[in-house]
């Protein structure tokens, strides 16, 4: 997005700025708004309130900036040498974002002296002034409540006339229940207070009430076997279609979303849609029918006495909308708290290795503590917001009753004949004033279902198809990048106007220091990401053309950090290529001098790995999984520190097995240690994005230029190691 604004009118009429590096609005200081404006230079940070000059603080006092968000918006900090923390501006929800990006690019000035920029506009809702998520152009929190119902009726598809005859059934028992107030009338003033010894028409009212409940409680059962069985189809409808749109994510939607939050949407979002639409959605439409029906036969009976005992309702109906303006943002903060929960603990057990290493499980303790402690906070604070403002319903509930047993109870006092009439009043009110307290304590069960399916919609409404053309060729291995720039970061490029062209069949060594773009460049190729600007063409189509899924079938890749699912070792080399047969398997595996360990194993090829290939060492490992690139039959092959886990001799087996393989396809080699890439036909040579040399070994090393400083500089380090 933009982080250098212009400068406004009123500001420059006192102080005229010629050079600045960001500028962006602010709109709040100590909890009031303020006309307020930030401006940073190479020296100063500067805010500026109502065109004047506020504060000014000079950059090199401070050791890192930051940035926090709250419930309404955020602030942006600065810690400075004394480790104290200086809020620099506040601001909604409107302005966060951009300023949240010139905190993290007045750290990176601070690292590398230089101020990342950039000319994209990042949209953002100009009712609440949210960011749009990543992938939308619509914001999930201000959609109407259609939209809403529209994507849960979706979800029903397959199971809609079971879930409408649910519904249906739900009505049986609101009905059952409206005729009891009659049956006591009738009780009271027939036999109960003139004492009628009438005992047969006596037993056939109580036996009235009694089929009541008989054939309630059959309802309840047919409901109760319904209601699971179309709920729980539809909830694992939903986390199908969810698990499959994460597959189908960019690298970069992806990397954007931490592990815990993707996991929340799987497991934790899904399941809470299948309870509502279990117990949530019941819990509101049977008070709401309760309420129409109930209210019908009131007003039938006598519309005076009924006009005044709804009188409390619309009061209700407010503090509901009260109630949702204070309540959803408590709940949206839990689940963002819930997912960073979620993630801390990912990455704990996944690196309880290095805890224990390092003797951290102490700290990790605390750690979790400490994260868990502030989703304890959160959890508390909507719950405690909740139940602390519903008691006012119940006090406005009270007074109607109260009004109502007034009325009755005079109309007693004179004609006691109308002791069976208050009773069905109070009977009818009573089932009125409870629907109505129950559909309001739903309420934050409809708020926190409601967080929960906009979680799910923000995945599954996020366009995929972008990146993703239609093309579906067989390439050759013609690769060709253009003028091509990228950042993870788009104001902050990783790669800068690369250009170079490789033919068919060559093998290409890709060196440079470590953050030079080397990865990024194997990345782009692979079309994990798109380029900011320029093109990479494949045999001289567009790559953003063709379909992903069809391309990357043809491409072998072997990463540094390789990662083998649990199942057999036989599954894992076929996972590229499953109707490869075992001969087949275990050609690629003697090619990657794998086949020797892997039969020495108990169960050989069906031995079974456990959560990330445990059970084999770092070079057994990566030896399957080049096997598994071997396996697929790849056109253009991508080794990046393919061999950095194996010795010195099993890598020049390896490299010795794969110049056969490799031959006439297209391939790409980073390799840590340059002696590895003598062999290449062409190096391209990385220096801070840049493409800085290309050609063949000789001849960079007969230049004398940036490669031959990387080799001569691990020479070096070589012989001081040995």
């Amino acid at each position: 997005m933009e982080l250098k604004l212009n400068i406004p009118q009123n500001i420059l009429n006192h102080s005229p700025i010629a050079e600045y590096d960001y500028a962006a609005p602010f709109d709040i200081y100590q909890e009031k708004y303020v006309d307020g404006f930030l401006i940073v230079d190479h020296q100063k940070i500067q805010t500026y309130h109502a065109g004047f000059l506020f504060c000014e603080w000079k950059i090199e006092n401070f050791t890192s900036f930051n940035s926090k968000s709250t419930l309404n918006g955020g602030y942006i900090y600065g810690i400075n040498q004394n480790k104290e923390e200086i809020v620099i501006c506040s601001c909604g929800k409107k302005y966060f974002s951009r300023l949240a990006n010139i905190a993290l690019g007045l750290n990176i000035f601070l690292k590398e002296h230089f101020f990342p920029t950039s000319d994209e506009n990042e949209p953002f809702c100009p009712k609440c002034g949210r960011v749009y998520p990543y992938g939308l152009n619509h914001c999930m929190y201000c959609r109407s409540k259609t939209e809403n119902i529209k994507k849960l009726w979706g979800f029903t598809q397959g199971y809609r006339w079971l879930l409408l005859l649910q519904y249906l059934i739900m009505l049986f028992p609101i009905a059952i229940d409206a005729i009891n107030p009659m049956i006591y009338e009738k009780l009271a003033n027939q036999y109960l207070i003139p004492k009628n010894t009438y005992w047969k028409g006596f037993v056939v009212l109580i036996l009235m009430i009694a089929l009541v409940y008989f054939i309630k409680s059959i309802i309840k059962i047919i409901e109760g076997i319904l209601n699971p069985y179309v709920s729980f189809n539809i909830a694992h409808n939903i986390r199908l279609q969810v698990y499959d749109k994460i597959q189908k994510l960019s690298l970069a939607s992806a990397n954007k979303k931490t592990t815990g939050s993707l996991i929340s949407r799987v497991s934790r979002d899904t399941q809470q849609v299948q309870w509502f639409l279990s117990y949530g959605l019941p819990s509101v439409i049977t008070p709401i029918l309760t309420c129409i029906v109930v209210l019908l036969i009131m007003l039938f009976m006598d519309y005076q006495l009924a006009l005044w005992i709804i009188l409390p309702l619309p009061v209700i109906y407010f503090s509901r909308m009260l109630y949702k303006q204070i309540l959803w943002p408590k709940w949206d903060k839990n689940w963002k708290q819930f997912s960073k929960a979620n993630t801390t603990l990912h990455d704990l057990l996944n690196g309880i290795k290095v805890i224990k290493t390092y003797s951290k499980e102490e700290k990790e303790i605390q750690h979790f503590q400490k994260v868990n402690w502030q989703l304890k906070e959160y959890e508390y604070d909507a719950e405690k917001t909740w139940r602390t403002m519903n008691p006012i319903i119940w006090f406005v509930v009270g007074i109607g009753e109260v009004f109502l047993i007034f009325v009755l109870g005079k109309r007693l006092i004179h004609d006691p004949s109308q002791y069976g009439n208050m009773l069905k009043w109070m009977s009818y009110s009573g089932m009125l004033y409870s629907s109505t307290s129950s559909l309001s304590n739903s309420l934050g069960t409809f708020l926190e279902f409601r967080i929960h399916l906009e979680k799910i919609n923000e995945i599954l409404e996020e366009d995929t198809t972008t990146h993703n053309g239609k093309l579906s060729v067989e390439i050759e291995g013609n690769v060709e990048f253009k003028n091509t720039r990228f950042g993870y970061l788009s104001y902050n490029p990783v790669l800068k106007n690369l250009n170079v062209s490789i033919k068919k069949g060559e093998m290409i060594g890709i060196v440079g220091h470590s953050g030079s773009g080397k990865t990024t460049m194997v990345n782009l190729l692979m079309k994990l990401y798109s380029p900011d600007s320029g093109k990479i063409y494949i045999d001289g189509y567009d790559l953003e053309e063709l379909n992903s899924f069809e391309y990357r079938k043809q491409l072998g890749v072997v990463i540094q950090e390789t990662f083998l699912f649990s199942g057999t070792i036989l599954e894992n080399i076929r996972y590229g290529n499953t109707n490869a047969t075992l001969e087949e398997v275990m050609e690629a595996a003697k090619a990657a001098k794998a086949h020797d360990f892997i039969i020495k194993k108990p169960f050989g090829y069906d031995t079974k790995l456990g959560n990330k290939g445990f059970g084999l060492s770092g070079g057994e490992k990566q030896r399957i999984a080049i096997a598994r690139a071997i396996l697929n039959q790849p056109k253009i092959f991508i080794l990046d520190e393919a061999t950095s886990s194996l010795d010195t001799l099993t890598e020049k087996e390896i490299q010795d097995a794969l110049a056969r393989i490799i031959k006439g396809k297209t391939t790409f080699v980073i390799a840590h240690r340059l002696a590895t890439l003598k062999n290449a036909d062409k190096l391209i040579v990385l220096d801070k994005g840049e493409m800085v040399e290309f050609g063949t070994h000789k001849e960079l090393l007969a230049k004398k230029g940036y490669y031959y400083q990387l080799v001569n500089a691990q020479k070096m380090t070589y012989e001081k190691k040995n």
